[in-house]
């Protein structure tokens, strides 16, 4: 994916796009600008905002097109697991949770390589 793709299909040249970019940084660092909040939960995340926006972690997506701006993918990813551990006997305990966990993570990553499910099971035990 290319900067074109991200400005709202076609809207936007890649110099207006960059603009808005700069303008869109510009408002986030007022907003997430260090000062005292009368709330001690609100104190943390904007302090936490604050570090995350100065490492330049906050909108990343916007300067690396190929980055996606949300974690749907991962979400996605891991509603399988979910599902099949809330169904599962063998996670009603510690052993056969972390079993589990440990073939799931083994067969993800399995089929994110295009390799076969079994045979890299097989050779992982």
């Amino acid at each position: 994916m290319e900067a074109r793709d991200l400005n709202l299909a076609g809207h936007w040249t890649a110099k207006e796009f960059r603009t808005e970019v700069i303008a869109l940084k510009q408002k986030l660092d007022h907003h997430l600008r260090p000062r005292s909040l009368s709330d001690p939960d609100n104190q943390k995340m904007l302090n936490s905002l604050w570090k995350q926006n100065q490492k330049g972690q906050l909108l990343r997506f916007l300067d690396n097109p190929k980055m996606e701006p949300t974690n749907n993918r991962a979400e996605r990813a891991l509603r399988p697991g979910v599902k099949a551990r809330k169904v599962s006997q063998c996670s009603r305990n510690q052993r056969g949770a972390q079993s589990r966990a440990a073939i799931t993570s083994v067969t993800a990553t399995s089929r994110l390589k295009k390799e076969l499910v079994l045979e890299t099971l097989a050779s992982a035990l």
